[in-house]
């Protein structure tokens, strides 16, 4: 019989009101819900039929495995007591009983209620596919609709989002939107008070944008007040580098505590103000200094103060009337953008009630829908809601943490007034925000609950189950002060505070060997990091395994099968993990599946398709011809094809195959299958094809069983497609065509190679939650978290509401509202990532190892060390961290037993031993790639002298291994292009240049931007006269428009104030008094490799590459040459573009002595927007 802790007790047997469980990962929580559900049936006192409770699961998995145990529990008490009355009952309402997840709950409602919905009964759930189809002719039809129309506010919209492919972002846009609002209970009333934000009467410091940046801005400030502090502190320990560096950060100190100040009183303007008053300064560095490890230490915190202090004047870069001005701007788009949306969701609600299908979406929505009405900032529940939530005694809710707000409001209105649910997850384990989950309702919920007390209940109430009864104490430990140091209300949205520990229930053997490890591997190029690690871990477990590693209770030897590799994505990596952990002699699987249309068997089958409704199509008969099945060489095309060369390929075949009978052959299958394509389902034809063509067994022998398996796939979606309603080969191959050009997909099969009982799994982190194993790595870790959401034009979140960018002539730039909400989801990204964090380190039983790679680990460690403020890792540093790997390595350098590693990286001694007392102590090994390449080595050996295979000739192998492996002597010269432009390559050596998107020439209009202003004066000085245009700017004007050189918009948009200028300065003197001009002077010319790739060497670097491009001005002075650039970016300090086009120039320069013969002794940027130059070192 099965025992259980207090915690477990509570949770089982409290009744009264409603309950939350938090349970961690380990603690049993299925099955104490089992038992929960099995003692309120079987109780002699009011027991509850099970058909009055209401048990809600994620997964169909989960629900047919608790509706399994539960039928196996009640059976099991009938075996003991076979007449009982009351188990005999609720094993007949099991029939009825609804243990089943929400998409079907919402379904039986739906198809309930459904004349009162407006659907038909016998609606079809569609699968996503189909609905993206038909969701993109809604949009199609919806916009035709808008253009015919043409209204001013809808052309100014897609003057919004237009780019080079024209309003692709605007349609991205709309359905973006959309999906989002499926996880919203009351979509358009969403989309109005999201309207209501973009108000421009609404101080920006008090508008929901300007607060979360207000907050944003805090935290970096805290941040920086905290390192510099501590920078304080360390000079305390050099009287020389105090004596020169003190009095700056001093200056520092009093900027951030100022600046903290203005937060709380002070109005966005005055914020503005004072934040751009930081001086930047230098650190000085006494002689003999420059590598003191406490100078280093200091100069690393200050960057990371200087990168905050340009944050926060990057976010009150504007002033309150601007950002006034541009939100009212902005709230005419946005208004026009939410009809757009609302008509599309009108028309794809017509499309699909049309054809009586639904989305899983939909019916929630529509659930909710029939329960719940809005009313101000809540709702009220219908006549329906009350009269369903009648019927059920208890609301049980596994896997909570990863409900949305139409699910959370669905569970309140089935409920009696909230006070009948019992709720089970652990938010640290929501990882499903990309399905919009919102991990907040749990913690909420959590807060606001009481902490139940079995002497004194008070309802509703939260129990915490803390005991794992997975993991040994090293893992939960680690763990533990990982966690206690990362997560934080700010940094995670909760507190991982004593509730959340793990409490180690679980009892192993005492083991030296299951210490935390964190292993950080050197590399020379990261090009190896996978390589490498995965070399690594091959090596590590064939070294555990000899060395007689056990796990379990009963110290069984380790087995290949007790291993796991956990990747935060394993795209482009868990193939090679696997290919290199099998080429050394550890056996290795992963479900790698690939794209179903990527598939070669599929893409021929759907040419074959193709063909036979279309034979005129030159591409698919080409590909038939050539597949596998009728292997037509290039050499019998190009003779079909030679003598009818002005017809297509059907046409060809068709004259050709009068005189060869393997062409007349083809043909003739072709036309057998195209008849009987007219009388059978597309299944039965794929059936045939198969049969006739001898497809499958082509396939099976080149691609083993994941082949056939595809090829029955398709045929098992050629029967859905008909079973929902559609009929045709041609209907068919347009839905396949409709997906493919919607980036959809179809499930493939599973890429598992061979047996994988006891392999070492690859496996993703999402992949193996639920999931536990005695070995775990966690590969990759120095992977950096994707951010391309956040790069994105439309930026949507359910608290910080819409932002996009604002276009201006033809430059796109980012605005106060979608930063505001890109600070938001970078936010929750980050929390995110920071469970999945957790999810991977709580699957491992025993042992756990965390893998890094990094260029120079010592000097990773060294500037990591410099965010942190004497042992702090303050909320700021934990979300400015880029990988697992830095939160890690945060919490190893400040681990009160690792003073040995801060020794070791010189950034001294930390007093925190004080707070050691609980903690265990980590293994931390540096490793370089010679360390383990010969242990490899040694290990392929063995593979290879133990292997089965036959003993092939000497001579042979050496012959295969030198011709096999030849390299290119100059193989690195490969990589640079025969031909470059001098512009290209300065822009590939810069941070960030903003992209430029043409609009559509239809939608153009008058206004000029700030960008077309400066495309005009740098027309107007490739063009004009200098000398007259100093003495008459503008007769000079006059002529370049009459002579067309200006357009009539250019002319207009010259500042003459500012040409004037520049006329009557220093530079233009020069230029009007040399004798030699050269303007526009375009070149080509032959520069060293060397000179595009510093890391080429020998006869590489000296390989000749050919540079072309086309210099602004050249002028001659002192019988040497001047180079000038013009540049139109919109910068505030000139010292930038220099930065930016310094090697530009210098290429420059380079082809101007080659062209001239003479030499250039300056090179000058001349700022169009500053009306200001700067002389660039060449």
């Amino acid at each position: 019989m099965t025992t259980f802790t207090d915690a477990q007790t509570d949770a089982i047997n409290a009744q009264g009101g409603s309950v939350l469980v938090s349970a961690a990962a380990g603690s049993g929580k299925t099955t104490v819900l089992i038992e929960r559900i099995i003692r309120m049936i079987t109780r002699r006192e009011n027991p509850i039929d099970v058909d009055r409770l209401l048990i809600v699961t994620f997964t169909r998995a989960a629900a047919s495995e608790m509706k399994e145990r539960l039928a196996k529990a009640i059976n099991s008490l009938l075996e003991n007591d076979p007449y009982n009355s009351l188990l005999l009952r609720q094993r007949q309402l099991m029939y009825n009983t609804s243990i089943c997840t929400i998409d079907s709950f919402c379904g039986s409602v739906v198809r309930e209620y459904f004349h009162i919905l407006g659907v038909q009964k016998d609606f079809r759930l569609a699968d996503e596919n189909e609905i993206k189809v038909i969701g993109s002719e809604a949009l199609e039809s919806v916009l035709e609709d808008f253009y015919r129309e043409n209204t001013s506010d809808f052309t100014a919209l897609v003057d919004a989002f237009a780019n080079k492919n024209g309003d692709d972002n605007l349609r991205a846009a709309v359905l973006k939107i959309s999906d989002f609002l499926a996880t919203q209970p009351f979509g358009e009333k969403w989309l109005d008070d999201m309207l209501l934000k973009y108000s421009p009467e609404i101080p920006v410091e008090q508008s929901l944008f300007g607060k979360i940046l207000i907050k944003y801005a805090r935290s970096m400030v805290d941040h920086s007040l905290l390192i510099t502090i501590n920078s304080i502190k360390l000079l305390d320990g050099d009287e020389k580098l105090r004596d020169a560096n003190l009095p700056l950060l001093l200056d520092d100190k009093a900027y951030f505590e100022k600046l903290s100040e203005r937060f709380e009183d002070g109005s966005w303007d005055e914020i503005k103000r004072f934040a751009e008053t930081f001086v930047k300064g230098r650190l000085k560095t006494p002689k003999g200094y420059k590598d003191d490890p406490i100078k280093i230490s200091i100069a690393n915190s200050r960057d990371d103060v200087k990168k905050s202090v340009e944050s926060i004047c990057n976010i009150f870069m504007w002033s309150s009337e601007e950002i006034k001005n541009e939100i009212g701007y902005l709230s005419k788009t946005v208004a026009e953008l939410f009809e757009v949306v609302k008509a599309y969701l009108s028309k794809f609600s017509e499309m699909k009630y049309a054809k009586n299908i639904l989305s899983f979406s939909d019916v929630e929505l529509l659930t909710v829908k029939l329960l719940a009405e809005p009313c101000g900032d809540g709702y009220t529940k219908t006549e329906q809601a009350k009269e369903i939530s009648k019927r059920f005694d208890q609301i049980m809710v596994d896997e909570f943490q990863d409900v949305n707000d139409v699910q959370d409001l669905i569970f309140k209105c089935v409920s009696t007034d909230e006070n009948n649910m019992f709720v089970v997850g652990d938010v640290k384990q929501s990882i499903y925000g990309f399905r919009q989950a919102k991990p907040e309702i749990f913690i909420d919920r959590k807060d606001k609950y009481n902490k139940y007390d079995r002497e004194n209940e008070i309802f509703p109430a939260a129990i915490i189950l803390d005991m794992n009864f997975r993991s040994r104490k090293e893992v939960c430990s680690a763990v533990n002060f990982i966690f206690k140091n990362l997560m934080t209300k700010t940094s995670a949205k909760m507190d991982y505070g004593t509730d959340e520990y793990l409490n180690v229930g679980a009892s192993y053997p005492p083991s030296d060997g299951c210490n935390f490890e964190v292993d950080y591997i050197q590399y020379e190029s990261s090009d190896e990091s996978v390589e490498n690690e995965a070399v690594f871990i091959a090596n590590k477990i064939l070294k555990m395994r000899a060395e007689g590693f056990t796990v379990g209770k009963d110290k069984k030897p380790l087995e290949y099968g007790d291993c796991a590799i956990l990747l935060r994505s394993t795209k482009n990596t868990a193939t090679a993990f696997v290919n290199i952990l099998n080429s050394l002699g550890v056996p290795a699987s992963s479900e790698i599946k690939e794209s179903f249309f990527d598939a070669n068997e599929i893409k021929v089958m759907l040419n074959f398709l193709r063909c036979i409704d279309n034979p005129s199509l030159d591409i698919p008969l080409l590909s038939v011809m050539c597949s596998p099945v009728y292997s037509f060489t290039v050499d019998e095309l190009a003779k079909i094809k030679g003598n009818n060369r002005h017809t297509n390929l059907y046409s060809a075949v068709a004259a050709y195959a009068k005189n060869d009978s393997r062409t007349a052959e083809f043909l003739r299958e072709l036309n057998l299958l195209k008849t009987y394509s007219c009388t059978c389902s597309v299944d039965e034809l794929l059936g045939r094809i198969y049969e006739l063509t001898s497809f499958s067994a082509v396939i099976s022998a080149i691609d083993g069983s994941k082949g056939i398996k595809n090829l029955n796939l398709l045929r098992e979606y050629a029967r859905g497609f008909e079973s929902g309603g559609y009929r045709g080969l041609s209907a068919f191959i347009t839905y396949m065509d409709k997906l493919i050009e919607n980036g959809a997909d179809l499930e493939s099969s599973s890429g598992a190679n061979g047996e994988t009982e006891n392999t070492v799994k690859v496996i993703s982190i999402h992949k193996s939650k639920g999931l536990e194993y005695p070995v775990c790595f966690i590969a990759c870790s120095s992977k950096k978290f994707n951010k391309t959401d956040l790069s994105a034009d439309v930026l949507i979140d359910s608290k910080a509401g819409l932002g996009i960018r604002r276009v201006d002539g033809f430059c796109r730039y980012n605005t106060l509202p979608r930063m505001a909400v890109g600070v938001e989801i970078s936010e929750n990204e980050i929390a995110e990532e920071m469970r999945v964090l957790y999810v991977a380190l709580t699957r491992a039983k025993e042992k756990l190892i965390v893998i890094s790679s990094q260029k120079d680990p010592k000097d990773y460690l060294v500037k990591l060390n410099s965010k942190l403020a004497g042992g702090v890792i303050d909320p700021y540093a934990v979300m400015k961290a880029r990988s697992i790997s830095d939160w890690v390595s945060m919490c190893a350098l400040v681990h009160p037993l690792h003073n040995e590693l801060r020794m070791k990286l010189q950034i001294g001694e930390s007093d925190l031993m004080g707070t050691a007392s609980e903690e265990l102590p980590w293994q931390i090994n540096f490793i370089s790639p010679s360390d383990f390449v010969s242990e490899t080595d040694e290990r392929s050996n063995d593979v290879k002298n133990n292997s089965d295979n036959e003993t092939y000739d000497n001579f042979v192998i050496d012959l295969l291994k030198e011709r096999t492996g030849f390299v290119y002597r100059n193989q690195a010269v490969l990589k640079i292009p025969q031909k470059v432009s001098a512009s290209e390559l300065a822009h590939n050596e810069g941070d960030s240049f903003d992209k430029i998107f043409l609009k559509p020439a239809f939608m153009s209009k008058g206004n000029t931007s700030a960008v077309e202003k400066g495309t005009a004066h740098h027309k107007f000085l490739q063009f004009c006269n200098f000398k007259d245009a100093k003495n008459n700017l503008q007769a000079e004007l006059d002529r370049l428009l009459s002579e067309n050189i200006l357009t009539q918009e250019q002319f207009d948009a010259i500042n003459k104030d500012e040409i004037q200028k520049f006329l009557d300065g220093s530079l233009a003197k020069r230029i009007t008094a040399s004798p030699l001009i050269m303007r526009e002077e375009r070149f080509t010319v032959n520069i060293k490799a060397g000179m595009l790739d510093s890391t080429l060497e020998g006869d590489s670097a000296d390989t000749r590459v050919v540079m072309q491009g086309a210099v602004d001005l050249i002028f001659k002075e002192d019988n040497e040459l001047v180079v000038v650039d013009y540049k139109t970016d919109r910068v505030r300090d000139i010292s930038r573009l220099k930065e930016l086009y310094a090697k530009q120039l210098n290429l420059y320069k380079l082809a101007a002595e080659e062209f001239t013969d003479y030499k250039v002794k300056e090179c000058i940027i001349y700022s169009i927007h500053l009306n200001d130059y700067i002389s660039v070192d060449c």
